[in-house]
């Protein structure tokens, strides 16, 4: 138990040593405090925010548009298939003199 004491110190004596230069910059502890006592409102997005947040709004949006253009296309050419398929069946009841 003696060693690995001994050994956290000197662990410890070695961290202390490494950042002795590191210092937090001026004025930390008062934007904190202010932060956390709630007098400073907080800042109106920029320029670049609203753009960049309107522009994920609208990939989102024509992802989705996107999405249902494809799902609506297929529904159409499934149903023109069908279509198609009912028109050959009537012509060549046309042709054969079935139909009047």
């Amino acid at each position: 138990m003696a060693d690995q004491q001994d050994n956290l110190e000197a662990r410890l004596d070695r961290l202390r040593a490494a950042t002795e230069g590191l210092r937090p910059r001026a004025g930390l502890g008062a934007r904190v405090m202010a932060r956390i006592e709630g007098r400073v409102a907080p800042r109106d997005p920029g320029l670049a925010e609203v753009i960049s947040l309107s522009a994920r709004r609208a990939l989102a949006l024509s992802a989705v548009a996107a999405a249902a253009s494809v799902a609506l296309g297929l529904q159409m050419e499934s149903s023109l298939a069908g279509a198609e398929a009912v028109e050959a069946f009537e012509v060549s009841f046309e042709e054969e003199g079935l139909l009047p």
